[in-house]
């Protein structure tokens, strides 16, 4: 690889292109197509006959594209004989682009005309198929021909730009990866604010051990760096659930409790915000009760200023089989506050969450999902809404509308969405079929009402709803929004006010360019700004991330914006033709005003991590040039001769940007393909 150098605007597409003019480029001549029956090629020109004797039913001629470019197909036709009915079509890429009927288009025969250019844009491979065809498939009882002849043919290639892997990377504020192949890092995540003292707010997120326990990390927001670990001392899938909670010991950082997965059963752990070790531990109160299989923060419900912790046991049996129980448990102590739970069968506690004080006792009140309960006949699942004064059932919101017996899988709070003052609630299921098989669904409802708010369906097999959290004000309009992720490796924003969907975070897009994720699972967190731009930002366990080729589900984390213009790449377009001293052009747009830019280009690709971006083209060129008080730039030059034929060339514009820490912006990478 060249070392860089620096080059005026004005003379840097000419130097790059002219340092790549290691071969002589691709002699001209007339471009060779593929005949059949009365078809014939003189030079430029084409020639397609129904003809005799015996009539030919079908001329045809066909032409495959060497590289992308239009195709100009100038035209005139001749008939012979008293009538020939006959039709002339012309197809690209399988796409009918030019149409005649020759049924008796002049009289006395013979007579001719011409007809007017057809045009046809055309990818590289694709076929143009030109088919003259007696319409009536029988001859004309005169002996008469029809022919249509084409010349003057002229096929322009296209600047050959063609969009590449480039990273949304203004969205992507840091990323932390497995430490080994099986550590499936970001089974559960949750932001909890800085933890290090830099500033910036950090993350936990649970892990497996292979031959070692399992773990809960801590990870810096700035870098993805590991600030330290807390270890399982069991084998009870330590940390699969898992929820910040406030600050518990007045160490003025957020801790973090720790549940379990299936088939375990407890304890809760809660752990320090300072080095993961363990403040409370909360032991089952009863055997088989998959206890701490979902934990939340519960708010102070005993008014002593500590926060307390709300614990769900889905298998807990005090009213029947199978009844579960959501319990309160004293953040200073360890005490047992409250518990609710249900019928026999109703598994109370498969998922939990507190959206803060709902009736307005000032008591924060608790959300549990029932997944195993009726309503009616049907086993549809439940959420209920309690009181965390006394456990009064405030609200019972019904399921999906076609049966589901995991309704709720999850639980979360999302803020206001409907503006009332009071704390929402998000429920979701990412097996449910409405959709399609496994489209999944998520209902939002007011938490001082119950009334549905809207619902939201995946498409097949998209597994909407793996995850829901809060967004924050995404859009500006005073109202909170909602988070949901997929089972397929995306988030939707979700507006609070009119519940459309406001962006779609593809995180195959954004983190795994270099390896795309074949187990793209998304699990979000939201609800804190990270890097502290006055925006509430996402933390996304991939856990299914393979971020080595070969090397398993190591899984990662990433920090991911939530300031809308950060998921708006600059864009880097070309337009030209690349003919020997013909005018090329570059149009640079989406930046900040008057900010510096750069244009990386080379003869390869590299896909480095950079800047919390991807720098696509290993840098043989590099010239710096302003933006306009547009955020746009246009730089023009000539596409020289010598070329070689076939040659590759990547573009990528990095733009300043002062809005978040990675301190610059990327356009999605630019490929001229040389004909």
């Amino acid at each position: 690889m060249r070392k860089p150098v620096l080059r005026r605007a004005s003379v840097g597409i000419a130097a790059l292109t002219l340092a790549l003019a290691a071969a002589p480029a691709r002699a001209g001549g007339p471009l060779e197509w593929n005949l059949s029956n009365c078809a014939e090629q003189h030079g430029a020109n084409l020639t397609l006959s129904i003809c005799g004797p015996g009539c030919s039913f079908t001329a045809v001629a066909s032409f495959v594209a060497p590289v992308q470019g239009t195709i100009i197909l100038p035209a005139d036709f001749a008939i012979s004989g008293s009538t020939q009915f006959t039709e002339l079509r012309v197809t690209a890429g399988g796409k009918t682009v030019g149409y005649k009927y020759l049924g008796s288009p002049c009289a006395p025969s013979p007579c001719s005309g011409s007809l007017p250019p057809i045009v046809a844009h055309l990818l590289a491979g694709e076929v143009l198929l030109i088919t003259l065809q007696e319409q009536e498939l029988m001859c004309d009882g005169g002996g008469g021909i029809t022919t249509v002849s084409f010349h003057d043919i002229d096929f322009v290639p296209d600047v050959g730009f063609v969009t590449g892997p480039g990273a949304l990377d203004g969205s992507l504020l840091a990323t932390a990866k497995g430490p080994h192949e099986q550590a499936r890092l970001g089974q559960a995540v949750v932001l909890t604010g800085d933890l290090d003292g830099d500033g910036i707010g950090d993350a936990a997120a649970s892990g497996s051990g292979t031959t070692g326990p399992d773990f809960v990390r801590f990870v810096s927001g700035a870098t993805g760096a590991t600030l330290f670990d807390a270890l399982s001392t069991g084998f009870d899938a330590f940390g699969e659930s898992l929820a910040a909670i406030g600050d518990l010991d007045g160490d003025g950082r957020t801790d973090v409790v720790a549940g379990v997965g299936d088939g375990n059963n407890g304890p809760a752990r809660v752990l320090s915000g300072a080095d993961g070790h363990v403040l409370l531990s909360i032991p089952a109160p009863g055997p088989n009760e998959q206890f701490a299989k979902s934990v939340s923060a519960a708010g102070d419900l005993d008014g002593d200023g500590v926060p307390d912790v709300l614990v769900g046991a889905p298998y807990a049996k005090p009213g029947g089989v199978n009844t579960g129980a959501a319990r309160v448990y004293s953040g200073a102590t360890g005490a047992l506050l409250l518990e609710v739970s249900g019928a026999a069968g109703d598994e109370v506690g498969h998922s939990v969450a507190s959206t803060g004080d709902v009736n307005g006792d000032g008591v924060p009140d608790l959300v549990v999902g029932a997944k195993g309960a009726d309503v009616g006949a049907v086993n549809t699942g439940v959420i209920r809404v309690h009181s965390g004064a006394d456990g009064v059932l405030l609200h019972e919101l019904v399921g999906a509308t076609l049966a589901s017996s995991f309704w709720p899988r999850v639980l979360g709070a999302a803020g206001d969405l409907d503006g009332d003052g009071v704390g929402d609630v998000l429920g979701g299921d990412w097996a449910v079929d409405m959709g399609g098989h496994n489209a999944g669904v998520v209902r939002a409802y007011s938490g001082a009402t119950g009334a549905l708010l809207f619902e939201l369906l995946g498409n097949e097999y998209d597994g909407l709803g793996y995850s829901v959290c809060a967004a924050g004000d995404w859009d500006g309009d005073g109202r909170d929004d909602a988070a949901i992720s997929s089972e397929v490796g995306y988030v939707l924003v979700v507006s609070g006010a009119t519940h459309e969907v406001l962006e779609q975070i593809v995180l195959g897009g954004i983190v795994d360019a270099v390896a795309p994720n074949q187990a793209a699972v998304a699990i979000c967190a939201g609800g804190v700004d990270v890097d502290g731009d006055g925006h509430r930002d996402f933390a996304v366990g991939l856990p299914g991330a393979n971020f080595i080729p070969g090397l398993g589900n190591a899984g990662k984390v990433v920090f991911v914006s939530g300031n809308p213009p950060d998921h708006v790449a600059p864009t880097l377009t070309g337009t030209g033709s690349l003919l020997p001293a013909t005018p090329l052009r570059l149009d640079i747009a989406g930046g900040d005003a008057l900010a510096q830019a750069i244009l990386v280009a080379g003869a390869s690709m590299v896909n480095l991590p950079f800047k919390g971006g991807l720098l696509v083209p290993a840098p043989n060129v590099i010239f710096a040039f302003p933006l306009n008080a547009a955020g746009a730039s246009t730089l023009m030059g000539t596409w020289p001769a010598g070329i070689p034929a076939g040659a590759s060339i990547w573009l990528q514009a990095w733009i300043a940007d002062d809005d978040g820490p990675a301190g610059v912006v990327a356009s999605a990478a630019l490929q001229i393909i040389t004909p």
